[in-house]
Formats: C-alpha cells, sequence, structure tokens
C-alpha cells in the first residue's frame, strides 16, 4: 500500500520508509529519535564484531594450542573451554572498539544539522522556527 508524502506526516521521501520510529514535525523534529540511533548503533558495532570475533577465534585457535600459551612468561593454569572463551571475548572486544570507533566517526547529516532548541524557542529569523500556519522552513 503506497503512502503519499500527505499521509506521512509530510516527512520527506528519505524518511518516508522510517517506520514506527521516524520523528514527524507535529513531535518536533524530522529526524529519528536518538535514543533508537543509538540502540540501532551499539547493534551496527556489536553484531559484525560478534561474527568477525567468531572467525577469527576459530582461525586463531586452529594454529595455537591453549595448553601452549604463556602469560608473561607463566602458562595459563586453565582448562581449554575458559581459554577459548576468554580468548572470544578478547578478540570481540578489539572487534567492538574496531568498529565503534568506524561508526563513532561516520556521523549522519541528520546528527551534524539538527537543532537541539526546541521548535516554540528558536529565535526570531531561524529558518528553522514555524511561522503562523506551522510550518517551518516549507
Amino acid at each position: 500500500m503506497a503512502q503519499t508524502l500527505v499521509d506521512m506526516g509530510g516527512l520527506p521521501p528519505s524518511m518516508q520508509d522510517a517506520g514506527p520510529n521516524a520523528r514527524t514535525p507535529s513531535d518536533g523534529g524530522a529526524g529519528p529519535r536518538l535514543a533508537d540511533t543509538r540502540v540501532q548503533r551499539a547493534l551496527w558495532v556489536l553484531w559484525p564484531a560478534f561474527l568477525v570475533a567468531a572467525v577469527a577465534e576459530f582461525g586463531f585457535f586452529a594454529l595455537v594450542d591453549p595448553q601452549d600459551l604463556r602469560l608473561f612468561g607463566m602458562p595459563i593454569e586453565a582448562d581449554r573451554m575458559t581459554v577459548y572463551a576468554a580468548g572470544f571475548f578478547a578478540f570481540w572486544v578489539m572487534c567492538s572498539v574496531a568498529a565503534g570507533l568506524s561508526v563513532y566517526l561516520q556521523r549522519s547529516p541528520w546528527e551534524v544539522n539538527r537543532c537541539t532548541i526546541l521548535p516554540e524557542d528558536r529565535p526570531d529569523g531561524c529558518p528553522k522556527k514555524p511561522d503562523a500556519a506551522g510550518c517551518g522552513n516549507c
């Protein structure tokens, strides 16, 4: 079922498929809710990092026996499963930091250009302040 721009609350075409988390002009903005984008970004970081950590662990422990590992010259006195689990979480943290840095450095246009002032508190002359008809920058 195709919806028109009017049916979508006046959202631009790029936001029409944003789903229930999209903000409309009636609730104070045209971008996604900040909390929703943070959850999305956390998932964008953690899920691929999980997959890469699994592959890295398989590759690493295919070549290295956990009983042969040493920490500061001392043999690790833990069973194999504990070393496998610790290795997986270490790989996951390293991959999460790398992916998190990439997501942190990539900011969306909405985040760069969003106005942090509520529409009714914006100064006169602000292009994003709604006019008497309730339309700001239309």
